[in-house]
């Protein structure tokens, strides 16, 4: 089986099925779980919904570790007006629609 770079904090919760790559084992229930293909073509996002609905404590673990890294919110500032006047917001698609058009 080829080496894979385990990025997610996810992997902390799961192993590479050792008869099929294309699955992860969630070492707290044993349930195998699909990672959507091979190589660059697995992710995550079934782990971190297994995670999620099936082990809430640990998610909330994950979510936690992790709040000072990845930003829940976005904010963009509206061209023409100062910080300080205006509350930031992220723009709508019609605002930012009509700002390419300007």
């Amino acid at each position: 089986m080829t080496s894979v770079k385990k990025k997610s904090p996810l992997w902390e919760y799961f192993d590479i099925n050792s008869d099929n790559n294309k699955f992860a084992v969630c070492l707290l229930c044993n349930v195998k779980i699909s990672r959507g293909g091979e190589g660059k073509k697995a992710g995550t996002s079934a782990m971190k919904h297994h995670i999620k609905s099936k082990h809430p404590d640990e998610f909330r673990a994950l979510n936690k570790d992790n709040a000072a890294v990845v930003p829940t919110t976005i904010h963009l500032a509206i061209p023409g007006t100062s910080s300080s006047s205006v509350t930031k917001k992220q723009l709508t698609m019609t605002e930012s629609f009509e700002r390419k058009l300007l």
